[in-house]
């Protein structure tokens, strides 16, 4: 914070320097006799003169460090004695009258009356539907197959040959003379049946096959419902009451004393002394560096006009 303050004081000394330096430009003159300069000296403001130099003393904000003694708040433990209080629990037995309540049986008689269900029969009629079966005469069509013969003409296939002499060349050995067949004949005709199919048209008589309806009769068994009528017996229930005499157990509660023994528990206070650590606060002084922001005086030159002021002034080009 202390630092903050500072800086704001020298921006502050720093912009009224600049403000001071800026109050006349062009060639004016300023300061305490800028009045009378600028209503009866017309050689200042029209023509002024080679300006002149002198020293100032000007001060500027600087930040230095400082050594400042500061007070800290520290802990160290300690160790001390505390009396504490702590609580033992003790049991105590001890004879104590207890009143009880406990049930006991009582027989009794009583007449009681009940109500009874009792079974009724009675006859009454009734009624039944039994299918009753006959037989009747029904008119029916049915369709029969009957075989009528048909003369068609069919092609048929015959197998027909003849027989034909045909030379073969004779064998090695001859069957009949046992020599050579060259020197018996040159050759062998033998007897061959040539076979021959031919096609002829033939009259066959056929059976096909005739499908007619024709109507028959036929007895048949129908059932027809017939209403009869039956004696049955029927059960119904009627309540009664009835009266009789029951024995029953009831409880009748009776008190009496007894002595019990309890377990008590007490809680009995101990002293004892025990060792606690605590943080003692103490205080100590320490050295730390503080930034500081100071005003440092410093000489510089700046240019002053004589021409038209007696006194020396600053003059701002």
């Amino acid at each position: 914070m202390l630092r903050r303050v500072s800086i704001g004081i020298c921006a502050v000394v720093l912009s009224l320097a600049i403000s001071a330096v800026q109050a006349c430009p062009g060639g004016r003159c300023c300061g305490d006799a800028c009045a009378t300069c600028g209503s009866g000296c017309s050689t200042c403001a029209t023509a002024p003169a080679a300006p002149q130099y002198v020293q100032q003393t000007c001060y500027v904000p600087t930040t230095v460090m400082e050594t400042r003694i500061v007070t800290v708040t520290r802990c160290r433990p300690e160790t001390r004695q505390q009396l504490c209080v702590s609580y033992r629990t003790v049991a105590e037995t001890r004879v104590v009258q207890c009143e009880c309540t406990r049930m006991v049986p009582q027989t009794q008689v009583r007449t009681v009356s009940c109500p009874v269900q009792r079974m009724v029969y009675q006859t009454v009629p009734k009624q039944y539907t039994v299918m009753v079966p006959h037989c009747e005469m029904r008119q029916y069509t049915r369709t029969v197959c009957r075989m009528v013969p048909v003369s068609e003409t069919r092609t048929i296939c015959e197998t027909v040959g003849h027989w034909e002499c045909r030379a073969t060349p004779a064998p090695a050995v001859c069957g009949g003379c046992g020599g050579c067949a060259a020197a018996c004949a040159p050759q062998c005709v033998c007897r061959v049946w040539v076979p021959e199919t031919i096609q002829r048209q033939v009259q066959v008589t056929c059976m096909h096959a005739v499908y007619e309806t024709v109507p028959y009769q036929c007895s048949v068994t129908v059932c027809r419902p017939e209403v009869r009528t039956c004696s049955v017996q029927v059960c119904r229930c009627v309540t009664e009451m009835v009266s009789h005499q029951v024995t029953c157990c009831t409880y009748v509660p009776q008190r009496y004393v007894v002595a019990k023994q309890v377990c008590a528990y007490r809680c009995v206070p101990e002293s004892h002394t025990q060792l606690v650590t605590v943080m003692v606060p103490y205080q100590e002084q320490h050295q730390i560096q503080v930034p500081v922001c100071k005003l440092v005086a410093q000489t510089v030159t700046v240019p002053v006009c004589s021409s038209c002021c007696p006194a020396p002034r600053r003059c701002c080009h």
